[in-house]
């Protein structure tokens, strides 16, 4: 867990202490938020973010 996708997208996501990773706490619902998740995806070291929902 790197912190990347949490400094990038904050709005977005969060972390969970007790099991050690980040997720996704809410959808983005702006155009800067999606531009901000999609910039934590490209962003991700190890590809953990993805996007199934097209």
């Amino acid at each position: 867990d790197c912190d990347l996708c949490r400094e990038t997208a904050p709005n977005n996501f969060t972390r969970w202490e007790e099991g050690g990773y980040s997720y996704v706490k809410k959808q983005p619902e702006s155009p800067e938020e999606e531009a901000a998740c999609k910039e934590a995806m490209e962003g991700c070291p190890v590809e953990a973010i993805g996007n199934n929902g097209g």
